[in-house]
C-alpha cells in the first residue's frame, strides 16, 4: 500500500522542516532487513550496532538522517 514510506516520509518532513531538526535517528532490530532496506531507500545510513539486546537477544542497530542528507519528500 505504501503507507509505511509515506509516514516515513511524513516524519522525516516534520523533523526537519518544520521542526528544524539537525539529525532524526532510530533504532531497528538488527535481524530486520525488510525495515533496514526501507529506511536506506528513505535516506538514513547504518551509524553502528548498539551492545544492548532486545528481548530476543537480537542485537539493535541504529540508523540516522541528517537534515542536510539526501532526501525526497513524497507528495
Amino acid at each position: 500500500r505504501g503507507l509505511g514510506r509515506a509516514f516515513l516520509q511524513a516524519v522525516i518532513r516534520k523533523t526537519f522542516e518544520e521542526l528544524k531538526a539537525a539529525r532524526l535517528w532510530l533504532d531497528v532490530f538488527a535481524d530486520n532487513a525488510r525495515a533496514r532496506a526501507a529506511y536506506r531507500r528513505a535516506g538514513f545510513v547504518e551509524d553502528g550496532t548498539e551492545n544492548r539486546v532486545d528481548w530476543r537477544d537480537v542485537p539493535l542497530v541504529v540508523m540516522s538522517i541528517s537534515a542536510g542528507d539526501d532526501w525526497t519528500p513524497v507528495g
